[in-house]
């Protein structure tokens, strides 16, 4: 009766062994057919458990075996690189981590999440047991975000270049050999260059703070007044007048021209003294 007691035990224990290897054998295939990047291994150990696509990413040869220092010389090789520090703190407290990570030689850019994981809740049958007695699981994931990081290098180079296409354009206007200004939909100024500021001997941005007219509302003719005329007409309206600049009586053709659809105008200031001359 012991004996047999004995081997319904053993038996029972086999069969448990079996099922379990069964078990393991299934969710490692499906493991290994999921489409993400992962790696994993025991606190304490080295060996690391890689998927197929995984080694394919980081450039390990089909079929080697792949230890914890090896990630680490790829992933991050100084003691102070964000993936050692982030590792270092998973294998010692615990808890989970996220970072992106742009690995120049190989040209990629990687998301990449670290969780520890603790065995010892799933232990509670005699089947769990017999698999091993490791309590702690360090899991990696990885996504390869290298085309994204791409996609934004490229728009980070477009707007660079939209900058410096603007600011030559800025410096193309205030070098212009006239003076140029717009105004919104009410007739307020709202940019002018270098020259009319010069014109009227002062600042750019007192001008645009205290609304300052190439020629004072107070005159009959003045600019003001010009501008509202172009608008409401959507047609270039243009006058002469005499001005001192730099102890200088000169004499400018002042223009303002609607913008369609927009509801403002652009004006200009074309120093046409010589012509004045020649009379």
């Amino acid at each position: 009766v012991l004996s047999g007691g004995i081997y319904y035990c053993y038996r029972q224990l086999y069969i448990a062994h079996q099922l379990l290897k069964a078990e393991r054998t299934k969710y490692h295939h499906l493991l290994y057919q999921l489409p993400y990047h992962w790696c994993y291994w025991y606190v304490g150990e080295n060996l690391v458990e890689c998927s197929p696509n995984l080694c394919k990413l980081l450039g390990f040869e089909a079929d080697t075996q792949v230890y914890v220092k090896d990630l680490v010389k790829i992933l991050g090789n100084s003691p102070f690189s964000p993936f050692q520090k982030a590792l270092y703190h998973l294998t010692e407290y615990g808890g989970e981590f996220q970072l992106t990570l742009t690995l120049a030689e190989q040209h990629l850019s990687l998301d990449i999440w670290g969780q520890s994981v603790s065995l010892n809740r799933f232990k509670k049958n005699v089947a769990s047991i017999l698999a091993d007695n490791r309590s702690e699981l360090i899991v990696l994931s990885f996504s390869d975000v290298s085309e994204r990081s791409a996609e934004r290098e490229y728009y980070q180079m477009q707007e660079k270049l939209k900058t410096s296409e603007l600011e030559s354009f800025k410096a193309l206007i205030n070098n212009a050999p006239l003076a140029l200004w717009y105004r919104d939909h009410s007739s307020r100024i709202r940019y002018c260059n270098t020259r009319y500021a010069q014109t009227l001997e002062t600042s750019i941005p007192r001008i645009l703070a205290e609304n300052i007219e190439l020629v004072e509302v107070s005159q009959p003719h003045n600019t003001y007044d010009l501008s509202k005329k172009a608008a409401s007409s959507d047609a270039e309206k243009t006058m002469t007048v005499h001005k001192v600049v730099d102890g200088e009586r000169r004499l400018f053709k002042v223009g303002e021209i609607p913008v369609q659809n927009l509801g403002i105008t652009v004006g200009y200031a074309l120093d046409i003294t010589f012509l004045e001359v020649l009379e």
